[in-house]
């Protein structure tokens, strides 16, 4: 189990990431999540790790360095949202877990990296058989029932070629583009939701069109 005290934009959290948990054909990630108890008042914590600006967890990212693949949240199979931790309001001492569901781990992977937002990497997490953590099966202190995933439900889905890591608070990984490295894209972890933005270099400015030169340029009269 890694833990560290994460600032997620004002929210104090303890974050624990233990085992990943291999369920047949999917990889499932818990992180235990505790709002500081001098909180002011609940918060929506999940809304920190959201890739869509939302309120579910499904900005975490498992990355397999060795194989040089990075790793999504699953869509369900119909399309309709992430196999994740939905909205997550957690009151000041209260520990919930946020959890979420990948596809496409081949079997002979046992250990990834976990990218989360604010709290950068979680290195070299063990992945192991074994049974998924459920929820706390009553309600929250905000009166709330949280679900457990339905990992029958999971599509594969993966970011391929890795091409860097770079590990610490603000952390994040090169994701390869077209052939011949003319495009590469860059994904944080320092703010709430995970950025893309490209880092193709500007093409050169063109040079000034110059005039012919006459052939009596320069002759005297």
């Amino acid at each position: 189990m890694q833990t560290r005290d994460v600032d997620a934009a004002g929210d104090r959290l303890r974050m624990s990431v233990g085992p990943l948990i291999r369920s047949g054909d999917v990889v499932v990630l818990t992180v235990q999540t505790t709002l500081d108890p001098a909180a002011g008042g609940g918060a929506v914590v999940s809304r920190h790790f959201s890739a869509v600006l939302s309120t579910t967890f499904d900005a975490p990212r498992l990355v397999d360095e060795g194989g040089r693949r990075v790793y999504l949240v699953s869509k369900r199979r119909a399309g309709g949202g992430c196999v994740c931790t939905g909205r997550l309001r957690v009151e000041p001492g209260e520990t919930w877990p946020m959890q979420a569901a990948f596809g496409g781990v081949p079997e002979d992977v046992d250990r990834l990296s976990v990218m989360l937002p604010y709290a950068g990497v979680f290195t070299d997490v063990p992945v192991v058989g074994g049974t998924v953590p459920v929820p706390p099966a009553g309600p929250s202190a905000g009166g709330r029932v949280q679900g457990a995933l339905d990992l029958s439900d999971v599509a594969p889905r993966m970011l391929r070629r890795l091409t860097h890591i770079r590990s610490g608070l603000m952390s994040g990984f090169v994701l390869g583009g077209r052939r011949g490295g003319s495009t590469s894209i860059w994904i944080t972890t320092c703010c709430s939701a995970l950025t893309v933005r490209s880092s193709r270099p500007a093409p050169p400015e063109p040079s000034p069109r110059r005039r012919p030169r006459s052939p009596q340029a320069g002759l005297g009269r």
